[in-house]
């Protein structure tokens, strides 16, 4: 594969910037892991991470990462410069086809680390290190359910939702993801744009400084950061309840998009929304809608171990809300912070 084949030397130039500058505001410095001992500190960090010591199983295998990393993919590695501990960890392989294309399979940020910035500046080094070896698209999966991802993903970094999957990896066994169906949804980066929604080709216009409040900290095919995963920071999403974004049966509207083209919450028709007591409320959607929001909780992860069988309402109302209107034709346009899927019929 051709180094940086088909990559303009201003978007390179664009990308080294946006990664220095999430790297200066989160404190840390993206390396590359190499050699063993890196290999099993990664290793461990992961495992901490998705809380598998009850499970008695391991995330990756140190093994796994040296063969990955040997195999000439991505395995990164965030730490403290001044420390130099391990803070997060990212992992990806290239994906069909192999020539543009890769898949980000896992990242994790330690707990006691997450909302420095850490997942965003792990998100731009991969980023980065794909451009420089002409890989143009990069995708990853994530649960839906947890909006502070949902936000990061595609309300900051711009992904494009391909595809909804139901039980994507079956039942797993580590501490984040134990007793739920492991539905996810498939994302597609433009890796020649800037970070951010409707985000402008690299090289022209100015820098995007990914905000940290919208980061994630896990991303696994399973659950992490940018990738499948929970969040960098704590109520990424807004501490909002999205009842009142997307609840009632509001008003049907023509209005599409606010200013630069970006869908408005307040334009949406509500096929979703959450009742006072926190359960899912489901709508038809009226022929002559355009914009549909489909509202989730805002933090599911602690709503599956105070109320398991409410979390698993809302895992199904989801599930049949966008797979039905991405059957139709719908597209998802954006996640609005509040804690909001919306979505559109081109």
């Amino acid at each position: 594969m051709d180094a940086a084949a088909g990559i303009s030397p201003q978007t390179i130039e664009a990308a080294e910037h946006e990664l220095e500058l999430a790297q200066e505001r989160a404190g840390v410095e993206l390396r590359l892991i190499h050699d063993p001992a890196s290999a099993a500190e990664a290793s461990l960090l992961l495992d901490e991470v998705w809380n598998v010591g009850a499970a008695g199983t391991t995330v990756m295998e140190p093994s796994l990462l040296m063969a990955l990393a040997h195999a000439q993919n991505y395995v990164g590695a965030a730490v403290d410069p001044e420390t130099g501990e391990l803070i997060g960890v990212t992992v990806g392989f290239f994906s069909s086809p192999p020539e543009w294309a890769m898949h980000s399979h896992i990242a994790g940020v330690r707990h006691d680390e997450v909302g420095r910035g850490t997942g965003a500046a792990m998100k731009l080094h991969q980023r980065l290190w794909c451009l420089e070896r002409g890989i143009t698209q990069m995708t990853w999966t994530f649960d839906p359910l947890i909006s502070r991802n949902a936000y990061f993903n595609i309300g900051r970094l711009g992904a494009r939702v391909v595809e909804y999957h139901e039980d994507f990896y079956g039942q797993m066994r580590d501490g984040v993801n134990e007793g739920t169906a492991s539905d996810r949804l498939l994302v597609s980066w433009d890796l020649e744009r800037s970070a951010g929604w409707g985000g402008v080709r690299l090289g022209e216009g100015a820098a995007e400084s990914v905000d940290a409040a919208g980061e994630v900290a896990a991303d696994r095919g399973a659950g992490g950061v940018g990738s499948d995963g929970r969040a960098d920071a704590a109520g990424a999403a807004g501490g909002a309840d999205a009842a009142g974004a997307a609840g009632g049966a509001a008003a049907v509207t023509r209005g599409r998009a606010g200013a630069g083209g970006r869908p408005r919450l307040e334009d949406a028709v509500p096929a979703l929304s959450i009742d006072d007591s926190g359960r899912p409320l489901e709508f038809d959607v009226p022929r002559e809608a355009e914009l549909v929001s489909l509202a989730i909780p805002s933090d599911i992860e602690t709503l599956r171990g105070t109320d398991p069988q409410l979390a698993d309402a809302w895992r199904h109302a989801l599930r049949r809300g966008i797979t039905e209107l991405m059957a139709d034709g719908w597209e998802v346009a954006d996640f609005h912070r509040s804690g909001a899927y919306l979505l559109t019929h081109p």
